[in-house]
């Protein structure tokens, strides 16, 4: 196995284009404010560097040749080429970061009804 990277969630989710998905919210047609942000903190959480996004991402390869380094290997399709993307949308099996982090939040218009 050869060592291509090792670097953190935050900076790997970055590469593969999470800020795409969190402006993407805003576009979805239909989304209240409050909507918006339920799902918007999730992402962010992922890449927060006190939290998920200081995990380690290690990545390997095998029989790749030469090494290539994480740049080669951590391009999306979005950051590549701005493709359309379906933006991931809570549902009701998702569990309500935002309503849990920011409970006083809890009268905020539209929240009680997303979960």
């Amino acid at each position: 196995m050869t060592t291509e990277g090792l670097l953190t969630q935050q900076r790997y989710l970055k590469k593969l284009g999470i800020q795409t998905l969190v402006d993407g919210l805003r576009g979805v047609v239909g989304l209240e404010r409050a909507e918006i942000m339920a799902n918007r903190m999730p992402m962010l959480e992922l890449t927060a560097p006190t939290g998920f996004g200081g995990f380690g991402v290690l990545i390997q390869s095998k029989g790749a040749g030469a090494p290539f380094g994480e740049d080669r290997v951590v391009v999306s399709k979005v950051r590549r080429d701005g493709s359309d993307l379906r933006i991931p949308l809570l549902t009701e099996a998702h569990t309500p970061v935002f309503a849990g982090k920011y409970p006083q939040y809890g009268d905020f218009p539209g929240l009680s009804e997303i979960r």
